[in-house]
C-alpha cells in the first residue's frame, strides 16, 4: 500500500480523481481534460491552494495508475519540478512527494526521456529560489 504525505482534504480529492481515472481507463485523462486542468492548476500563479492540490492529484494519479500514467507524467514533470522551488512552503511540501511518486514509476525509456527536462529545470532560475 502506498502512503501520501498531504492533508486529508487534498488526499481525498486526489484519491477520488485517481480512482475515477482507474475505473474509466487511462485514456479518460485526455478525453475528460484532466491533464489540461492539472497543467492549468500547476501554472496558476495566484492560487497557492490550487497549485498544492494539483501536486497532490498528480501524486495520487502516479501512485494509483503506476506505469500507465508514465506518458502523462512526462508532460507534467517540468511543472512539478518547478513547484519544488515555489515561494510557498505548502506547495513545496506537496511537490516533493509528487515528484518522488512520478520518478518511482518511470521505466528506463521514461528516465531517458526526462533527462532534457532535468537539465532545463536545473538551469532555470525558479528552482534555485528555494528558501531553506
Amino acid at each position: 500500500m502506498f502512503r501520501l504525505k498531504a492533508p486529508r482534504s487534498q488526499m481525498s480529492m486526489g484519491g477520488l480523481t485517481a480512482g475515477a481515472v482507474k475505473c474509466l481507463k487511462a485514456r479518460s485523462i485526455v478525453d475528460h481534460g484532466v491533464l489540461d486542468t492539472l497543467q492549468a492548476a500547476l501554472t496558476n500563479k495566484k492560487n497557492n491552494r490550487l497549485r498544492a492540490a494539483a501536486c497532490v492529484a498528480v501524486e495520487c494519479l502516479s501512485l494509483v495508475l503506476a506505469n500507465v500514467f508514465e506518458p502523462f507524467a512526462l508532460k507534467l514533470l517540468k511543472d512539478i519540478m518547478l513547484k519544488i522551488g515555489d515561494k510557498v512552503k505548502e506547495v513545496q511540501a506537496v511537490a516533493e512527494p509528487a515528484f518522488a511518486a512520478l520518478m518511482t514509476n518511470l521505466s528506463a525509456h521514461g528516465i531517458y526521456a526526462v533527462m532534457p527536462v532535468f537539465g532545463e529545470c536545473l538551469c532555470s532560475r525558479q528552482v534555485g529560489r528555494v528558501n531553506r
